[in-house]
């Protein structure tokens, strides 16, 4: 059974978990933002007040953490593909929410997407790290007081 921090980590698994290609950089771990205790979306940086489509996708963002059960995590990453992502996200974004997503649903399990994602290459792993960096900072971290 997932626990509400064992989705994010998944996605550290995918990204971290893998070797680099001819000697490229792997994206930095994007989950440290992801375990943050309160799973409450904040006012997304960059973004408007009250902006409908950063407000969107942050709602859907944050509801991965919801997820108790591996068979689950579909639904809120088709959700967020839906949804898009937000114009102020940084480039490769939104390919790697797509990426991420192929991996998913092509993975029967935790270690079938592990396995998976061990072999996306580290140019597409740096996007699904640019993806959950940006969902991270933007949704899960509390604003400035």
């Amino acid at each position: 059974m997932l626990t509400r921090i064992a989705a994010p980590l998944l996605v550290a698994a995918l990204v971290a978990g893998c070797g680099s290609d001819e000697g490229e950089e792997t994206a930095a771990d994007p989950a440290t933002a992801a375990e943050s205790e309160s799973p409450t979306a904040a006012e997304p940086e960059g973004s408007a007040p009250g902006d409908p489509e950063s407000a969107a996708f942050c709602e859907a963002f944050v509801s991965v953490g919801d997820v108790d059960e591996f068979e689950g995590m579909q639904r809120p990453f088709d959700e967020l593909v839906s949804i898009g992502v937000p114009d102020g996200a940084p480039a490769g974004a939104a390919d790697g929410l797509r990426i991420f997503v192929d991996v998913l649903a092509k993975s029967e399990d935790e270690k079938d997407l592990n396995r998976l994602g061990k072999k996306v290459p580290a140019k597409k792993q740096a996007k699904v790290a640019s993806f959950f960096q940006y969902g991270s900072e933007t949704c899960l971290t509390p604003p400035a007081p």
